[in-house]
């Protein structure tokens, strides 16, 4: 690993026409965090501008990426996390419900209950929703259509 660093230092001085110097550190870690902003190893070096450029097969992180700049990483180990396959178990019968959590599912429940109570009261005393018809029933009907038949045989004068 060390061979390719130097290597990859050597080809991209005499690309960009840059002279170097060697620096290894003392301490021989690449930089962690003291808890105090005070860095140690190389990012310690670069921190400190004892160093202008670091060449490391070094893990970018999130602390690290917060105090330094890094390039485009130029390796990659292919390191992996593995674990077990979870066993497959049989569905229940709530099991559409598993991918939110309880809590979730109660607030959907409750937001739908508040929204059709909500447009049920707007419904019930808008003036233009709900009206009350009076109730129809055989002698009414009667009544409706005596009417409408004595207007209609009614006479009328043209003139």
């Amino acid at each position: 690993m060390k061979v390719i660093v130097l290597i990859l230092l050597k080809l991209l001085a005499q690309r960009i026409n840059f002279n170097y110097e060697l620096n290894p550190i003392k301490s021989r870690i690449y930089g962690t965090d003291n808890g105090k902003g005070e860095w140690d190893g190389l990012i310690g070096e670069l921190m400190n501008k004892k160093a202008d450029l670091a060449v490391a097969p070094l893990t970018i992180t999130y602390d690290r990426e917060q105090v330094v700049d890094f390039s485009k990483p130029f390796m990659f180990l292919g390191i992996t996390i593995l674990y077990r396959v979870p066993e497959p178990q049989n569905p229940g019968v709530f099991s559409f419900l598993s991918p939110l959590a309880f809590d979730v599912w109660l607030y959907v429940v409750i937001a739908y209950l508040l929204v059709a109570l909500s447009l049920f009261l707007l419904a019930r005393f808008s003036p233009y929703e709900c009206t009350i018809h009076t109730p129809v029933t055989p002698n009414t009907m009667r009544s409706r259509t005596s009417s409408v038949s004595s207007t209609a045989s009614g006479s009328h004068s043209v003139d």
